[in-house]
């Protein structure tokens, strides 16, 4: 459904802005409803590698209440229903014989009318999908612009770790911040979490012996609403 939004006019999807890939999933939202959950591939504009969290694109889908699976590095066949899906969107739609965005749009929609109404499949007896899942006219949850939660993103942020190793000085690279821990941790993998009771990022050394604790003040509602978020980075 990504497909019939404008901005995938583009020759790659990385080329294309976080804030047009939002709007056109708020497009397609607000026709189709929110799913439960997205299933993403390892690159932009989901991923960044090799940052080790998720964007802010992906932080704003959690935040909206929708769930996100990331498929396994380098197996496509993880998604493989959805490739075949997009194969033969792209032969049943021919995007190469459209010349303008409407176009295209207008192809799209028809292929995907015919793949839900009108086709036929093996599998399911000889039912189209219309008739086998009724639900899937329906939709997923109503979209609400004021339907979001900085806990959510939080909540999800707190069942992860990530290693980070302290410079010379005592200094590791977080979410594009400088943290000092002291010179006496120089060389050393430390590990980070988030404690959401306290909104802490909190550093602790391989044994789990807390070194230091900073105050969560970058992952806002503010600043996931506006993708404003810059990936927790690797060191530098």
């Amino acid at each position: 459904r990504l497909n019939r939004c404008s901005c995938f006019c583009k020759k790659r999807v990385h080329n294309v802005a976080i804030s047009e890939v939002k709007t056109a999933l708020i497009k397609v939202f607000k026709q189709w409803g929110k799913p439960k959950s997205i299933q993403v591939d390892n690159c932009l504009p989901f991923v960044t590698p090799p940052r080790d969290i998720p964007t802010p694109l992906l932080m704003w889908l959690i935040d909206i209440g929708i769930g996100v699976q990331r498929i396994r590095p380098y197996q496509p066949t993880d998604n493989a229903v959805v490739e075949r899906m997009q194969d033969v969107t792209y032969r049943w739609a021919e995007p190469y014989n459209c010349k303008t965005v409407e176009a295209l749009n207008e192809a799209l929609e028809q292929t995907c009318q015919i793949n839900r109404s009108q086709y036929p499949c093996d599998r399911l007896g000889g039912r189209t999908r219309a008739e086998a899942y009724p639900d899937l006219l329906k939709g997923g949850t109503p979209y609400q612009e004021n339907d979001y939660d900085v806990q959510r993103v939080l909540q999800f942020l707190a069942k992860g770790h990530w290693i980070r190793k302290a410079s010379k000085k005592g200094l590791i690279s977080f979410c594009s911040r400088k943290w000092n821990l002291s010179t006496k941790h120089k060389g050393q993998d430390v590990f980070v979490h988030l404690d959401v009771e306290q909104n802490e990022w909190v550093v602790s050394s391989d044994q789990a012996i807390e070194i230091k604790r900073f105050k969560n003040d970058f992952i806002t509602q503010k600043r996931i609403l506006k993708l404003e978020l810059e990936p927790i980075n690797v060191d530098t």
